[in-house]
């Protein structure tokens, strides 16, 4: 199946969809893998290209949730977060 997986807080997140973001916002300076938004049109996130909207997730055990469902959960990213760090490394380098 296609997707990829990266971490928030420590918790491995499979990323089933997604969609580019680049073209629509201006770059943020922000280094890439941060957390720039959070809500139920997606987890946006900034990359080394421009931004990406996360937009099916699914954590370790469980199943693909749509982001506003999985943002209900525990644990969720919130802004800020670094997507692909250890839990407690703090914002993105």
């Amino acid at each position: 199946f296609p997707g990829a997986v990266t971490s928030a807080n420590g918790e491995a997140i499979k990323v089933w969809a997604a969609q580019a973001e680049g073209d629509v916002l201006p770059a943020t300076g922000s280094p890439p893998g941060t957390v720039l938004a959070a809500g139920p049109q997606g987890l946006l996130v900034q990359t080394g290209r421009g931004m990406l909207r996360l937009t099916e997730l699914q954590r370790a055990g469980g199943r693909r949730l749509p982001v506003a469902d999985f943002l209900r959960g525990a644990n969720a990213p919130a802004v800020g977060t670094c997507l692909g760090q250890e839990a407690g490394e703090g914002a993105c380098s």
